[in-house]
């Protein structure tokens, strides 16, 4: 694939493709080396939420930190993709009215955890591209 068949995404379109998927991954720093995890995702009041476990690295290493994340889709017989990366501070949801909205939200875990907490991603900096058939 060339430069040429990568097209940048509006913000707009940024925001709209990463409603339409599930997966995604968080980059974090732990003691000051990069690390990725991946997680389930939703988009939720323009921002990006998921579930972990409170015990997990993640969950301890991105509250109140600034993160990375990302989303993408390949569709491979046809060709075509795109990928969002979105930067901003995580903050762990853990009280209130907002916790109990966020529950009610279908986001699975990936693991069995009686102590999920639910960590939102402020969309601070989002940015994207498409990539076209050759």
């Amino acid at each position: 694939m060339s430069a040429e068949h990568l097209r940048p995404l509006s913000e707009e379109e940024c925001r709209a493709l990463l409603a339409t998927s599930e997966i995604g991954r968080v980059g974090v720093s732990v003691r000051a080396l990069p690390a990725i995890f991946p997680v389930r995702y939703t988009m939720l009041d323009d921002h990006v939420v998921f579930r972990t476990s409170r015990e997990t690295l993640l969950a301890k290493v991105a509250s109140d930190a600034i993160v990375a994340f990302e989303a993408d889709a390949i569709d491979n017989e046809q060709g075509h993709g795109w990928s969002v990366l979105v930067v901003g501070r995580a903050e762990l949801i853990d009280r209130g009215a907002e916790l109990e909205h966020v529950r009610l939200i279908p986001l699975l875990p990936w693991t069995t955890s009686s102590d999920d907490s639910f960590v939102r991603i402020s969309t601070d900096y989002i940015s994207g591209r498409a990539f076209d058939p050759l």
